[in-house]
């Protein structure tokens, strides 16, 4: 096992990519149109990201005006594979700061902050890291158990 911090990402992108992978093939199963199949799977694979915190911080949809959306973001791989890779990129960095500089002005440097404190502003937790690849690894599982099940009892050869 690599502990470095470039495996970690490359295991989580092909943990999300086997996930998208199997999320795909229960649409196909499911789903006798392969162009409605296909439209299905990326759809769900777009509001994934769209709600993973790449555009709406992750604690943004805490409120309960937006359960549903919220519910839809846990139940979708994307979220758990972008907070890990957030947590991996941010942990254990001591002193981050963010520089501004507009046209002429003088560049203004923030205060130093820590990787956990960056990662509690963007909506993730910095410990997070081992439950969201429990989760993905989970995830898959249980979208191949679904696959199989499906193939086993619901479609049916045609001859």
């Amino acid at each position: 096992a690599c502990a470095h911090p470039r495996c970690y990402f490359v295991g989580v992108l092909m943990l999300l990519s086997l996930c998208a992978a199997a999320l795909c093939a229960v649409a196909g199963v499911l789903i006798s149109s392969h162009a409605v199949a296909h439209s299905a799977a990326a759809l769900a694979l777009l509001w994934g990201l769209l709600l993973s915190g790449f555009l709406v911080p992750l604690d943004e949809l805490a409120t309960s005006e937006w359960r549903l959306l919220r519910g839809l973001r846990d139940a979708l791989p994307v979220r758990y594979a972008y907070e890990a890779l957030l947590v991996n990129e941010f942990e254990g960095v001591d002193a981050l700061q963010i520089t501004t500089s507009i046209g002429d002005n003088p560049t203004v440097h923030s205060q130093p902050i820590t990787g956990d404190e960056m990662l509690r502003c963007l909506g993730s937790d910095p410990d997070a890291k081992g439950r969201d690849l429990a989760v993905l690894a989970v995830w898959l599982g249980a979208s191949l158990v679904v696959v199989g099940l499906l193939l086993r009892f619901y479609v049916r050869e045609a001859r």
